[in-house]
């Protein structure tokens, strides 16, 4: 049962890992992450909105996906720390 959780967990984290690079690429190279047919931007708002609130933009660059990436690699390190001393 852990192991599925794990898994499903490791592939959302994956989808999500690359839309938020996918959303920075764009971002930084001045591309509207909404303007295509599969609107990036709409799945990773929620992830990021709260963090472009708190962290401003630097240097015309938006910073908040990569702070989401690495939130969500350190939840994923906790997930797997606070099961791995538990046999399944």
């Amino acid at each position: 049962m852990k192991r599925t959780i794990l898994t499903i967990f490791r592939i959302i984290y994956s989808i999500l890992t690359l839309l938020l690079i996918l959303y920075f690429a764009l971002d930084i190279f001045g591309i509207n992450p909404y303007s295509f047919a599969i609107p990036i931007g709409s799945y990773v708002d929620p992830f990021i909105s709260p963090i472009q609130r708190i962290v401003p933009r630097m240097f015309g660059i938006d910073f908040s996906p990569l702070i989401v990436i690495l939130i969500l690699g350190f939840i994923e390190w906790l997930i797997r720390s606070l099961w791995r001393d538990d046999p399944a």
